[in-house]
């Protein structure tokens, strides 16, 4: 069992009803030592879990008596337990010096039942509490002489950067943190100061507002960047302190610098706080006032609000940032008081229901959002926690909780899903309307282009050159308009009417994409090389529109000599990223976004047919797939296209 930490007891029946299913069960748990006791006192059989805890090989604790393992002090009182338990009455759970055959101790915490109705066997159900018992007995050995070393091993242990700068800003302490994060030896330290601090950002930011601010006010806070000893970056928050002397003159800075990378930093401080709350809150001995002194400025400075209360959910203590959100002036004043008398008594009856919730189950709630409405009008979010808090025979006597406002980061969130929504919205709206124009567009556009076309032919002849070449610019024109419309209707189902996505193998993609360009292919000479390609999770006509287009494109753009087109895919991580390479006329990079515009061109249409539509597409289908495309090219020397499709995406 962790230090402060709750394992979870074994499901238990009453009396007479173990079960074989609940049996097995506990037999095969690897975290539950489970044995049956005979009606002598012995060990009939015992699971892995106990054979392991007592060094004992495989079948090696069968016939066992139990005063081979139980301390003399505990054995009497483990038969009357056992005692209890055979006759039917309730026995309690009972914690036992268990020792191995090794001759190492541990601590034990044992349940019994009866296996049968009208049986002296016994079902033993145990759990091992050894760290618990060691924390406790740490926790009784503390006394004042012993306090610094139990703060200097705190501050040690903790994973911030903490040092000690004198006035004139040369070090004078680093915990191991520190000197892990910057390489530095505790025979050196003399030999550094803030100066020797990168990047220089960092140095000049404490020294222009953070130490100036600590003289003025006492303590100042903000974020910075350190550079660790290996070259990387590192966000931190920082805490500067500045301690005087009694004539009110600087003598030293404490600087602490937390790594705020890790989002679940607060779950390591919450179990820490709680190991030492619930020393500090059961008051077994008065040796531990001192201690809860410095625990208390600790939890004082972190940015985290930590409350704790009774069993009756009366406030026991606070740090100070949770008093300033209270309205409480003082720890004094809020001690006794409940949530019915704070700032927020709007929410009080919601918090009672939670802490009744974590107290009676003895489950900690985690990590949860909750609302809070204060006596000024505001309206917060907060991310909360709680634990119960039990005292060392396991009886919960309170509840601890910590939250920090996400009011920001939940009105954020809430905006950017509106925005989304609205976004989907307004695409779902262009992309109907682009199907329907164009699709109510071809039946007038093919009366015109047929009315043209008959005008061409009856009165070719007739005309004179002007007049011809006036109706041939009508029938070029309405063609040119047909292409344009269906192109435009290609574009608009890429989202409406694509097809639900399954396996793809890229292979016969391209194949496919090959066989369509056959005549294009043969008619420019072109040779494609087609290397490894993998099967990927996507809409099958879409990735053949996809590499039919690049391929199309590699062979329409060449230059004067034959097109060389080479096809290929690489892993990246969560997705294929393909590459269609050709050694055409290639693009000027200026162009990097307009190439990917509905109807685009960069050449004319007497050079190279088409409506630039090609490109916007892929980038559509790529897009759908959750990927993305773009190119790499040198004028004059081809051009390299590549998109990704990401791993078991779905449509968008």
């Amino acid at each position: 069992m962790k230090p402060g930490g709750q394992t979870k007891r074994p499901p238990t029946r009453t009396t007479g009803e173990a079960g074989p299913e609940l049996e097995g069960l506990l037999l095969d748990s690897p975290r539950f030592l489970v044995a049956e006791i005979d009606n002598e006192n012995r060990l009939a059989r015992a699971n892995r879990a106990l054979e392991l805890v007592s060094a004992a090989g495989a079948g090696e604790l069968n016939g066992q008596p139990l005063g081979r393992f139980v301390h003399s002090r505990d054995y009497v009182e483990l038969i009357e337990q056992l005692n209890l338990a055979r006759r039917g009455e309730p026995a309690r759970e009972l914690e036992v010096c268990w020792e191995s055959l090794d001759g190492r101790p541990c601590w034990v915490e044992w349940t019994f039942r009866l296996l049968g109705a009208g049986d002296a066997r016994l079902l033993a159900m145990g759990v091992e509490i050894t760290r618990q018992k060691q924390a406790e007995q740490r926790a009784e050995e503390m006394t004042a002489a012993g306090l610094h070393t139990l703060l200097t091993e705190v501050i040690e242990s903790t994973p911030d950067v903490v040092a000690l700068l004198r006035a004139d800003e040369r070090l004078v302490y680093l915990n191991w943190a520190g000197r892990e994060m910057f390489g530095v030896s505790t025979d050196n330290l003399t030999h550094y100061s803030l100066n020797n601090l990168r990047p220089t950002e960092t140095v000049e930011l404490i020294q222009r507002e953070g130490l100036p601010a600590a003289i003025r006010e006492g303590y100042w806070s903000g974020e910075a960047v350190l550079q660790a000893a290996g070259g990387e970056e590192v966000p931190v928050s920082l805490v500067i302190v500045a301690h005087l002397s009694p004539a009110a003159e600087v003598e030293y800075f404490s600087l602490s610098a937390r790594d705020i990378r890790e989002a679940r930093q607060l779950q390591t401080e919450l179990r820490k706080a709680r190991d030492e709350l619930e020393q500090l809150v059961s008051e077994r001995t008065t040796e531990l006032f001192e201690s809860r002194q410095v625990l208390q400025l600790v939890l004082d400075h972190i940015p985290q609000r930590v409350f704790w209360k009774g069993r009756d959910l009366r406030y026991l203590g606070a740090n100070l940032p949770f008093l300033q959100d209270s309205g409480v002036e003082s720890l004094e004043d809020l001690i006794g008081k409940e949530d019915f008398d704070l700032s927020w008594k709007a929410n009080a009856e919601l918090y009672r229901s939670d802490d009744l919730q974590v107290m009676e189950s003895g489950i900690p709630k985690i990590n949860y959002e909750e609302p809070q409405v204060r006596e000024d009008g505001s309206h917060l979010w907060l991310r909360t926690s709680k634990i119960p808090l039990r005292n060392p025979q396991g009886e919960v006597f309170g509840v601890m909780g910590t939250y920090e406002d996400i009011t920001q980061i939940k009105r954020a969130r809430e905006q950017l899903a509106e925005k989304n929504e609205e976004l989907m919205r307004s695409n779902a709206d262009l992309e109907q309307f682009a199907y329907i124009a164009s699709h109510d567009l071809q039946e007038p556009l093919r009366m015109v282009a047929s009315f043209a076309q008959l005008l061409e032919r009856r009165y070719k002849g007739t005309l004179n050159e002007r007049g011809e070449k006036y109706i041939g610019y009508i029938v070029e024109g309405a063609f040119r308009m047909q292409q344009l419309i269906n192109d435009l209707l290609t574009y608009s189902r890429v989202g409406t009417r694509g097809r639900s996505f399954g396996e793809v193998d890229c292979v016969q993609a391209v194949g496919q994409a090959l066989f369509n360009l056959q005549v294009a292919i043969r008619e420019a000479g072109a040779h494609v090389d087609v290397g490894m390609l993998p099967t990927v999770v996507a809409d099958e006509t879409q990735i053949n529109q996809v590499f039919q287009n690049l391929i199309g494109n590699a062979i329409k753009f060449r230059g004067a000599d034959p097109p060389e087109v080479r096809v290929w895919a690489e892993r990246e991580e969560g997705a294929w990223r393909f590459a269609v390479r050709d050694n055409g006329i290639g693009i000027d990079p200026q162009y990097k976004e307009r190439i990917f515009a509905i109807f685009q061109r960069l050449h004319g249409r007497d050079q190279y047919p088409g409506t630039g539509i090609g490109l916007a597409v892929c980038k559509k289908i790529v897009q759908r797939h959750g990927g993305r495309i773009w190119f790499d090219s040198t004028p004059g020397k081809g051009s390299t296209f590549y998109f990704t499709i990401p791993d078991a995406k779905e449509p968008k």
